[in-house]
């Protein structure tokens, strides 16, 4: 599943860690920057309305029958293959919403103002994590359900930006990334209990990688022992494995390397790695297009094959 990846955004400002945040700009398409003068620096643009599509191996989309929107990052599937959980970005906005395709119906699940996206479902499809920055947040994670129904339950309380992206199989960790002031995402681990209820008790984020580069997108295997990531810490932007729990090797994966898009388009550089659910593949993005390896866990060894295209 797919979508065209370029879009625009609200920009925000907050005081010192104290207040709402404050929009100052609209219409900004990608990342900003200050100049030493204090002036700032930004790409203008308006966000492009997209389709969402099924992709087969040949590189052939089929259009789904969701309306077209301001579809931002990946969609995301439900266990079930069901029903599709998306970010839109409508009126200066970003809320969570979920078409199930089947039944051809569009429901929105978040109505607070600001920032509500990421969305990532519990392992039973009974219930989405996202990102949201309520409550005065800088954007922390937050727990509900996936028919809309109930309120949504805050799961973390923290002063830096977090992203949620996968669980294990048996939805007791979150992996998600963390975002500290001067430095760059590092991978962390939200341990839960009570995952079947609405209001799941959640433990102390636990760090899983923290190192001096920037990692993204951390995918638990559907077995539970590895976890897929990507890392720049080469120089290049690479994927990588290791082992989910316990003392083991890390393994890289692609090998194309460098960037994918712009930087100011968030996420073209973004090789977003995936797990097939039925066979021992993954998948991720490449400037020749969506990239598949295969590979076989053997005791504490991951053991992978050559990358090639699949569409």
């Amino acid at each position: 599943m797919c979508g065209k990846e370029h879009y625009s955004q609200r920009l925000w400002i907050w005081g010192e860690l104290t207040g709402p945040a404050t929009p100052i700009l609209g219409d900004v398409l990608g990342e900003t920057s200050f100049t030493r003068s204090g002036t700032l620096v930004y790409v203008p643009g308006k966000a492009a309305r997209k389709i969402l599509m099924w992709l087969d191996s040949s590189g052939h989309g089929q259009p789904l029958r969701a309306p077209a929107a301001e579809y931002l990052w990946a969609p995301h599937l439900s266990p079930d293959g069901k029903r599709v959980a998306v970010t839109v970005l409508t009126e200066g906005n970003l809320d969570v919403w979920v078409y199930e395709w089947e039944r051809d119906t569009m429901t929105r699940l978040t109505f607070t103002p600001g920032f509500d996206g990421f969305p990532v479902w519990s392992p039973d499809g009974k219930h989405i994590v996202f990102r949201s920055d309520r409550q005065g947040s800088p954007g922390n994670l937050y727990w509900m359900r996936a028919d809309g129904g109930g309120e949504a339950v805050r799961l973390t309380e923290s002063k830096d930006q977090q992203l949620p992206f996968s669980f294990s199989p048996d939805g007791k960790r979150l992996a998600f990334l963390e975002l500290k002031p001067q430095e760059n995402f590092d991978i962390w681990m939200l341990p839960l209990e009570e995952v079947e209820s609405d209001h799941p008790k959640a433990g102390k984020p636990e760090p899983f990688l923290e190192t001096p580069f920037s990692e993204w997108g951390p995918i638990i295997s559907p077995d539970g022992r590895w976890v897929a990531y990507e890392s720049d810490e080469s120089g290049n932007n690479e994927v990588y494995v290791r082992r989910f729990s316990g003392p083991g090797g890390k393994w890289q994966i692609s090998t194309d390397g460098g960037e994918l898009g712009p930087r100011w388009t968030p996420s073209a550089a973004r090789r977003n790695p995936v797990w097939s659910r039925t066979r021992q593949e993954l998948f991720y993005r490449s400037r020749q297009g969506i990239m598949v390896v295969s590979y076989a866990g053997q005791g504490e060894v991951f053991a992978a094959g050559r990358p090639r295209l699949w569409a």
